[in-house]
């Protein structure tokens, strides 16, 4: 039993030296406002989170009163933010290293 439980909280200790950072939002502002006609919009960063470059997409899903929707990335409050208007559904796409070989899409 003492075996087992070392065993395991070596694999925990190798599982958390293992973790990555995906993005510490900690520079690259991006502001992105969607407003109708357009149905999609997209923006680019590069900075220190993985691949050193990411792209991010917000999309109408359903705007049937022709409202706007904003995706923000602000680097000095470490946030992301996702807003719709009443009656907006959106869906946003953020890729990280796409100009390289990383491909890393988080749908």
């Amino acid at each position: 039993m003492r075996k087992l439980l070392f065993g395991l909280a070596l694999a925990s200790i190798a599982v958390v030296a293992n973790a990555q950072k995906i993005d510490d939002f900690s520079d690259g502002d991006l502001d992105l406002r969607l407003d109708p006609p357009n149905s999609t919009l997209t923006g680019t960063r590069s900075g220190s989170m993985i691949g050193g470059t990411s792209r991010h997409t917000i999309a109408f899903t359903s705007n049937p009163d022709g409202n706007s929707a904003r995706l923000r990335i602000v680097p000095r409050a470490l946030v992301m933010a996702v807003s719709d208007e009443d009656l907006v559904a959106t869906r946003t796409v953020s890729e990280y290293g796409y100009a390289g070989d990383l491909n890393l899409n988080l749908s």
